[in-house]
Order: structure tokens, then sequence, then C-alpha cells
């Protein structure tokens, strides 16, 4: 998408900017999107809308992610220290928003061109259909926020601020795991939970974070290496005291560990590029612990070996 594509659809009407939209789309050459796989029409379209807004936020901002073409990544190549860069995953989850499903969420996260060292995320955003969470990590500074949440007494929407203890808030469902396994061979990675008397639900990975940052959710499980679009709330978890198991090793990430595999804005097909490896984020390190052996049981049993 050239500079005058992006100047019409912000400026347009609602419905001229739906034509031009989808003459973009049907434009697209699919060989350009090197990512992921199966995407949608609804994933360009849901980028090229997305994308747009995001770097009319921010003046000389690139967008680069999931349905990036080439001249996008050139474009963040090519620009200089100091330029915000956008990292959009319009629609994670398509195959469960193509079949009217549910689980998908909006991923962004941005960062700021460095020279010469890896870029570090600033701001990361996960938008679903009941839950809009932002975070930001920049100076030293740590903060998340609830955008969208309801005030238990007065039944009137609020922002909850996620990093201070809101007491009555606290109702952790024991036994309930987010598995991130919308794939059948995802959820044969981890057969061995389905064995047990836990609550397992089984979905996208950035839509199961939430749930575990306010609050709800016991554990998130994550049992094949994800890109880091994927789970971009998992800096925050860190900083709010969930602990993170290697299922592999079945041993704790550390806090710098974690911000490592964010670090640097490179594609996913980059040699430099670290996924996020298989690994357990659970509220106590115990259960933890107690998940990752027992799917790393499993995986000896049926000789899958490794994550990978």
């Amino acid at each position: 998408m050239d500079l005058d594509d992006e100047f019409y659809l912000r400026n347009m009407p609602e419905h001229d900017r739906w034509s031009h939209l989808k003459r973009l789309i049907e434009a697209a050459d699919p060989r350009e999107h090197q990512e992921g796989g199966d995407q949608t029409k609804n994933d360009v379209a849901a980028h090229l809308l997305i994308g747009t807004d995001l770097k009319a936020l921010i003046a000389g901002s690139v967008v680069v992610g999931e349905e990036a073409s080439k001249p996008d990544w050139a474009r963040f190549r090519a620009a200089p220290p100091g330029t915000f860069v956008w990292v959009l995953d319009a629609i994670d989850g398509s195959a469960l928003q193509d079949t009217v499903g549910f689980g998908y969420s909006a991923n962004v996260i941005l960062y700021r061109k460095l020279d010469g060292k890896p870029e570090e995320p600033l701001l990361m955003v996960t938008v679903t259909s009941s839950s809009t969470m932002t975070g930001w990590l920049y100076t030293g500074q740590v903060g998340a926020s609830h955008l969208n949440a309801v005030d238990p007494h007065t039944g009137e929407p609020m922002i909850l601020e996620l990093l201070e203890p809101v007491k009555p808030l606290a109702q952790v469902r024991q036994g309930w795991v987010a598995v991130v396994a919308a794939q059948a061979k995802d959820r044969a990675r981890v057969r061995t939970l389905f064995e047990t008397d836990l609550s397992i639900m089984t979905l996208g990975g950035a839509p199961a974070l939430p749930g575990l940052l306010l609050e709800r959710l016991a554990a998130v499980v994550i049992p094949s290496p994800q890109t880091r679009h994927d789970a971009p709330l998992l800096p925050l978890a860190s900083h709010m005291g969930m602990h993170f198991i290697d299922i592999e090793r079945c041993e704790f990430y550390s806090d710098a560990e974690i911000r490592s595999f964010f670090a640097g804005v490179v594609p996913p097909y980059h040699p430099n590029y670290k996924p996020v490896p298989a690994m357990v984020v659970s509220r106590d390190p115990l259960f933890g612990m107690e998940l990752a052996h027992r799917i790393r049981a499993g995986w000896e049993a049926d000789g899958r070996g490794k994550a990978s």
C-alpha cells in the first residue's frame, strides 16, 4: 500500500473507504505476505485499516507484522533510528474468525528503532471481543490497564490499573487452565491435561492472557513455539508476578529471558528471530511446575521429544 492509498483511507467517506479497501485487497499479492499461512481477505483488510490508523497516530511511524508485505519491511529497514515501529497482528486466530468462531484478537506491539542494538517493546495492546488490555514499559516504568473493565460496585465502565492489587476482583478459579491449542496438533501435545480434573479451555494465545492477568485463570499453557505477536502481554505478566516454566526443561525463566523473546524487530523467518518457546505461565509456581511435568511426561510417553 503506497502513501496515496493511506491518505485516501484516512480521509475518504466511510462508504468510499470500504470500496477503496476492497480494490486494495483484490490487488494484493498473497505471495508478499511472508510470516503466517492461511491468511484470509479479512486479515489483509484489517491490517490495511488498522495499520493506516496506527501510522496516523505517530507521524513518520511504520507498520510491519503478520500481513506485512516486502515493501513494508523494506520501509522499516530504510527508516532512521528513532522511528516508531508498530508490529501488528490484525487478526490473531484467522481460522476462528473465518468460521464465525470466537477467541480471536487484534494485537499490537510498539517499538522505537535503535541504532545497532535490538529494540525493546514500549507498548503492548491486545483487543478481544470482550476485553481491551494495554501495557507499557519505558525508561524503567511499567504499567498495565484493562480499558473496558466494569466497576463491581456501581456497574459503571472503568479503567482498571492491573499493577495495583484490587482485592475485590481477586477471583482466581482454581484448576482453570487456558491452553493455546486451537489446532488438533497442539491439543495432542497436552493430552495428559485432559486426563485430569482440571477445567481446560483451548483457544488462541493472545486472547488467553487477559484472563490470567485479570486474576481469573490459574495458568496458561503454550504447548508449541509461538511468534511474539501471539503472546504480546507476556512481558507484562512477568512484571505482575507470574511464573514461567519451560516445558522441555521444566525450569523457570527469568524476567530478562522473557523480555529477550521480544527484543528486536525482525520477521519470524529471519535467522535472528527468537520465538516464544513452549511454556507454562502460572500464578502459583508449584502448580505451574506440576503442569509442565505432566505435559513433558506425555511427550516422553508419546515419543514426541522437543516442542519444535
